[in-house]
Formats: structure tokens, sequence, C-alpha cells
């Protein structure tokens, strides 16, 4: 499967990486155009993990993991 992110998408999941590495906790409003990225990113990434069977590879972070991904296929 492609990963394929619009900009938005690229800068919430940096967003939510760099927040969780702070320990801060993001509260998005569904509502708003990044929450409804947000959204799309955690579909994208959990629809992956699904299709790759990759359970056991996720670790502490979906988001991490999705990044890591995207990044590889990108270089």
């Amino acid at each position: 499967m492609k990963i394929e992110l619009t900009p938005i998408e690229i800068e919430v999941l940096k967003e939510e990486i760099e927040n969780e590495e702070n320990g801060i906790l993001t509260d998005r409003d569904s509502s708003s155009e990044k929450g409804r990225a947000f959204a799309s990113v955690i579909e994208k990434a959990d629809n992956l993990m699904n299709e790759l069977n990759a359970y056991d590879e996720i670790g502490d972070s979906l988001i991490k993991w999705f990044f890591k991904k995207y990044k590889e296929q990108t270089n």
C-alpha cells in the first residue's frame, strides 16, 4: 500500500509526534480542518497496520510507526 498524505496530514502527523515526544496530549476538534486531517491519518495508519498485519511492529506509537513507514517509502 502506497501511503499518500496531503500537506496538512503531514503537518498534523509531525505535530502529533512532537507532542508525543514532549509528553503533550493533543486535543483536536474533529470538526476543524486539522482535526479532520488527523482523523484521516489515524484511519490510514490503522488500515496499513491491518493490511501488513503489523500489530507487533507498532511499539508504543501507531503515529511514529506510520510516519516511519511514510518516510521509508519517500526515500
